[in-house]
């Protein structure tokens, strides 16, 4: 049976606002991690073509709200979390050791949110979930402006900033 699982978690102002799991079990690792190679990108579009599929999705969730802006730097950073959870065999915002969830973040942001999911064999899966939790939900309709999106193999990141 294969394991399925959401999380999320904001911060505003540097205000830890609490972290939401739907599974505990860790992941399961193997020995050499490699980085995904950059996906393709549209021809109408500089956004990849999974991010812009989760952008649409995400958006459409938004309906009458301004809607989202793909931003790359938050792209790579949720990239950068999906890696680390990967290499470092961990399900969570907080990283083991001395690194903590927002140190992957780029700068310019004072409100944050992650949402983390795995297991979904669709992005619109992965999409419906989120949008059935309360966290999750809360970070896709909050009041951000930016979001970027990565996946590595079944986990899938969005980070929010405003």
């Amino acid at each position: 049976m294969m394991k399925l699982g959401i999380a999320a978690v904001l911060i505003v102002a540097g205000w830890y606002g609490g972290i939401y799991f739907l599974t505990r079990e860790p992941i399961k690792v193997q020995e050499a991690v490699s980085v995904p190679a950059p996906e393709p990108v549209s021809e109408t579009s500089s956004v990849p073509l999974f991010e812009q599929e989760l952008l649409n999705l995400t958006n459409a969730d938004r309906a009458g709200l301004r809607p989202l802006e793909y931003e790359p730097r938050l792209a790579h950073s949720a990239l950068l979390k999906c890696q680390d959870m990967l290499a470092n065999g961990y399900w969570a915002h907080d990283p083991p050791g001395p690194k903590g969830t927002w140190d992957t973040f780029p700068d310019g942001y004072f409100t944050l949110g992650e949402n983390l999911a795995r297991g979904y064999n669709s992005l619109k899966e992965t999409e419906e979930a989120w949008m059935a939790s309360s966290a999750h939900r809360e970070n896709i309709l909050g009041n951000f402006r930016d979001v970027g999106f990565a996946k590595c193999g079944d986990l899938t990141v969005a980070h929010f900033g405003l």
